[in-house]
């Protein structure tokens, strides 16, 4: 199911020409997760690209 509030506000974030990453609460604590190293890894090398938004998932 899509969000469209959530949806909407990340849209307003990149017409402000800024970078939005989403960390879904369960990529941290879902039962099936990226370890922790694997989330840092991911947004640091978000961080370093010029992808304007991205999300990391995972499975509750």
């Amino acid at each position: 199911m899509k969000n469209y509030r959530i949806e909407r506000n990340i849209q307003a974030c990149i017409a402000m020409d800024w970078k939005v990453l989403v960390i879904w609460g369960c990529a941290l604590k879902g039962k099936i997760r990226p370890n922790l190293n694997e989330v840092i890894h991911t947004a640091a090398n978000w961080i370093m690209y010029d992808s304007q938004s991205a999300e990391i998932q995972g499975k509750l």
